[in-house]
């Protein structure tokens, strides 16, 4: 009995209500444990690293209960994840037992087992990290996102990413010339690091208006990933 108790049961880091995060988020050790149906599409993957968003921050805060609620409290917290696949369903094609895999659960991630569907991963690259891995699936399909699917962003083109030095304005600015257009970020204290990931021109707006400097630039995408600029 207490071996099935263990079995069906996992840590996670969950929260039990909507409210401020160091009152309402706790580490628990008896969280019911993912698992898979046979005859699904679904992935289960054992968490090797997990990690938190702004997103998820809004998520606990409730902000977001009018239109994305969490149906069932406690829940997990977190979406991003990287680990290894431990059960496939019948309906997978692509993915199989042993792989490195990242995506986004929308179940939560912060737990030693995590399910979605197989549309929600993708291979991980060996050699990137899972420590590493982890930190980019949201930020990086929102930074795709925003570029090229709102964006429309083409070659030669000429785009303006705002806090170019953060989670997803960092991912743009290396998007964006990798699409070959003509990069300006605005940044603060890591204006050289943006300068290195092959922004063409990066703005101090503690030390500028970039606003007015880029007057008459006739940009063709603006793209603002927060405050702070």
């Amino acid at each position: 009995e207490r071996r099935a108790a263990a079995w069906s049961a996992m840590k996670a880091v969950v929260f039990e209500k909507y409210g401020q995060p160091d009152e309402v988020v706790d580490l628990v050790d008896n969280f019911p444990r993912a698992y898979i149906d046979k005859d699904s599409d679904d992935v289960l993957v054992r968490v090797f690293a997990a990690s938190l968003t702004h997103k998820d921050l809004k998520v606990v805060l409730g902000d977001f209960r009018s239109v994305q609620p969490v149906h069932r409290l406690p829940a997990v917290l977190g979406g991003d994840v990287s680990g290894v696949v431990v059960a496939v369903g019948d309906r997978c094609r692509k993915l199989q037992v042993n792989h490195e895999v990242i995506g986004i659960v929308a179940s939560g991630s912060m737990a030693e087992y995590v399910k979605a569907p197989e549309s929600q991963w993708v291979r991980k690259p060996q050699r990137v990290s899972h420590l590493h891995a982890a930190a980019f699936p949201y930020s990086g399909v929102l930074a795709f996102q925003c570029l090229h699917f709102h964006g429309r962003l083409k070659e030669g083109e000429k785009i303006l990413i705002l806090n170019g030095s953060g989670g997803v304005g960092s991912l743009a600015v290396q998007m964006a010339k990798y699409k070959k257009a003509y990069v300006y970020a605005t940044a603060s204290k890591h204006v050289d690091m943006v300068k290195n990931l092959g922004a063409d021109e990066v703005l101090d707006y503690e030390k500028c208006q970039w606003y007015e400097q880029l007057r008459g630039h006739n940009i063709d995408v603006i793209v603002d990933f927060g405050v702070g600029y």
